[in-house]
């Protein structure tokens, strides 16, 4: 019954990371398609975003699956209730990565951004990729230390996410023209940058859950 536990809980890792390496795989086509200014791939990434809907309900499903067969305590069942909701932050990280993908296909091919916000906007890619690469390492680690570690770098970057979108915001309003649509636009393009802004906060989400996973206490985000 051990081994097949075991095997239950192997399943859930590589899903989680799958989700994760699917999140991780269409940020980094995006950032390198803002610098190459390749929009046209922007709107390649619903599709590839599309399984991670198909992975959570196989997560959810062998969680309750294995609740059910098993009836873990302790840790073991505290680590699945904190994947559950691991599951529904990496969703809607899903969610606000494809709909910046959709949303700023356009606003790029416009023309919309000065070279100064297309440089800050690189940087929050940036900041949401290296997140997520440090929410892999935290699914992976068993060292609550190093878990730690990685938990306060994922902060630093939620903190250096919302300094530039302050910044982005900055930067296009002070753009903004009596052009009534180009006006509209940018005030819309604001909307979406945010939702890459808010990849960041769905990584320390993760995060979050993933330290109560391992040491208890209370989930604070």
């Amino acid at each position: 019954m051990l081994k097949n536990y075991r095997r239950k809980l192997d399943d859930i890792e590589n899903n989680l990371l799958r989700m994760v390496d699917i999140i991780l795989t269409a940020n980094s086509g995006m950032l390198n398609a803002t610098k190459e200014k390749d929009y046209d791939f922007f709107g390649s990434c619903e599709k590839q975003l599309k399984v991670i809907e198909d992975l959570a309900f196989k997560v959810d499903n062998t969680i309750v699956t294995t609740l059910a067969l098993f009836s873990p305590e302790a840790k073991d069942l505290r680590e699945l209730v904190a994947i559950l909701k691991i599951t529904n932050e990496l969703s809607r990280a899903r969610s606000n990565v494809k709909n910046y993908a959709l949303d700023m296909k356009k606003y790029f091919a416009e023309g919309l951004f000065d070279e100064r916000t297309i440089n800050n906007i690189i940087l929050l890619q940036e900041s949401s990729i290296k997140s997520f690469r440090a929410v892999v390492e935290m699914i992976k680690s068993d060292d609550e230390n190093e878990s730690e570690k990685l938990y306060n770098s994922i902060l630093v970057e939620e903190d250096k996410a919302d300094e530039l979108y302050l910044m982005i915001e900055q930067e296009v309003l002070a753009t903004v023209c009596d052009n009534s649509k180009i006006s509209v636009d940018k005030m819309n393009s604001l909307k979406a940058i945010r939702k890459l802004e808010k990849v960041t906060d769905r990584a320390v989400g993760v995060a979050d859950l993933i330290m109560f996973a391992q040491t208890g206490g209370e989930i604070t985000h």
